[in-house]
C-alpha cells in the first residue's frame, strides 16, 4: 500500500503529524495556546494567585534530588516542580503540529509524497561519501 492509499484509508481532509518543524497554514493553534496560557499563568508577574493544588507522590530519593536541584536554582520545591512540569508539558505539546489541509492542497501534498524523488548530485555525493569515522 502506498503512502497515498494510507493516507486516503485514514482521511481525506486532515494529516495529523508529530514534528517539531512547521504548520501549514499559520501559527500552530497548540503554540497559541500555549501563549497564551504562558501569559495568562502570571508567570510574567507574581500578581496572579495560584488557585489550585497539585498533589503527587514521591520516593524520598526523588523529593531528595528535586530539593537539591531547587536550592541549586534558589527556588522552593514548588517552584522548581511547577516551572519543571510545566516547561516538560509546553515540550511535548508543541511536538504535536497539526496540518490543516483542504482537499486540493491534500492532493498536492499526496502527489509530492508518491513523485519518484528528484535527482541530486550533491545529495548522491553527501551520501556516497564514507565518512571520516569510518
Amino acid at each position: 500500500m502506498t503512502i497515498s492509499e494510507q493516507l486516503r484509508q485514514n482521511n481525506r481532509d486532515v494529516l495529523t503529524m508529530s514534528t517539531q518543524s512547521s504548520y501549514i497554514g499559520g501559527e500552530s493553534p497548540i503554540r497559541k495556546e500555549i501563549s497564551t496560557m504562558h501569559s495568562s499563568t502570571g508567570e510574567q508577574s507574581g500578581s496572579q494567585t495560584r488557585n489550585v493544588t497539585i498533589n503527587i507522590r514521591a520516593k524520598q530519593s526523588q523529593r531528595d534530588i528535586i530539593d537539591h536541584a531547587a536550592e541549586v536554582q534558589g527556588k522552593s520545591r514548588s517552584e522548581f516542580m511547577l516551572e519543571s512540569s510545566y516547561q516538560k508539558a509546553q515540550d511535548v505539546l508543541l511536538e504535536q503540529t497539526f496540518f490543516g489541509l483542504d482537499e486540493l492542497k491534500f492532493k498536492q501534498f499526496v502527489a509530492l509524497l508518491d513523485a519518484p524523488p528528484t535527482q541530486d548530485d550533491k545529495l548522491r555525493t553527501l551520501l556516497t561519501t564514507k565518512a571520516p569515522w569510518d
